[in-house]
């Protein structure tokens, strides 16, 4: 519990008429273990821990650890703007699925659009799961149907004319546009690859979103063409042509 006035986790009990109050540390995992020691009861938990201390400690465990750098700003981001303001003050353990419905509806009420209330919500859930898992709470309060449903929409692409302006650009930038419109890459993974990355007519490109090795087929004319570059990737050192402005 608290002890007003003094920061951290603290542990009161009555010993021969007094009270004692015994610090338990501003970590809350780790006072949830000096707490079990002092009680010798595994299911102990910290009665008052509210939302906004939790999520504080799922930013410093789960996120720190699970989430790429550049993502964990984001994820600290939606805590501070939406979680805490909406169920900062609520105990943990006593959130419940209406409490996470009233939590979307104010989302929905916004100025977010469907697909960043959808990413806003996915942190919650996730939130809440690492609190079953480390033992804070017994079960997840997220109610079904919890995140709003995104209509898929196909694909956008160039048409014909498009493409045949960006592939009759001056060199290098040819050669690139040609590149990425037969292998599908993206302009960081392609000027990430290397010659060595060119194996038996496929592109193997290492450092992806998923963070998985993704391989690619080339096309047989665009590998030739790369052959008669003694396999190397070409790169330019200068802006784009004047005369380029994107189809």
């Amino acid at each position: 519990m608290k002890k007003v006035g003094k920061p951290g986790w603290w542990f009161r009990r009555k010993e021969g008429g007094k009270t004692i109050w015994r610090s338990l540390g501003s970590d809350y995992e780790t006072a949830c273990r000096k707490l079990k020691k002092l009680k010798g009861s595994a299911s102990v938990r910290l009665p008052d821990l509210t939302v906004k201390h939790a999520a504080g400690s799922w930013l410093e465990s789960y996120v720190a650890t699970a989430r790429r750098p550049e993502d964990r700003p984001l994820a600290a981001q939606r805590v501070r703007d939406y979680l805490v303001p909406a169920l900062g003050h609520f105990l943990v353990e006593r959130v419940s699925p209406e409490d996470l419905r009233r939590y979307r509806l104010r989302l929905e009420a916004g100025h977010l659009s469907r697909q960043s209330v959808a990413h806003v919500l996915s942190d919650c859930r996730c939130f809440f799961r690492w609190c079953q898992e480390t033992g804070l709470i017994d079960r997840v309060p997220v109610p079904r149907k919890f995140l709003p449903k995104i209509q898929e929409r196909p694909p956008d692409r160039l048409d014909e004319a498009d493409v045949a302006k960006v592939v009759a650009l001056q060199e290098p930038f040819g050669f690139i546009a040609r590149f990425l419109l037969a292998t599908g890459l993206r302009w960081g993974e392609f000027f990430r690859l290397s010659s060595g990355d060119i194996r038996g007519g496929m592109v193997l490109v290492h450092q992806t979103k998923s963070a998985k090795v993704r391989r690619v087929p080339l096309p047989p004319q665009l590998f030739h063409q790369l052959k008669s570059r003694a396999g190397n990737l070409p790169r330019p050192q200068h802006p784009a042509p004047a005369n380029f402005t994107g189809p």
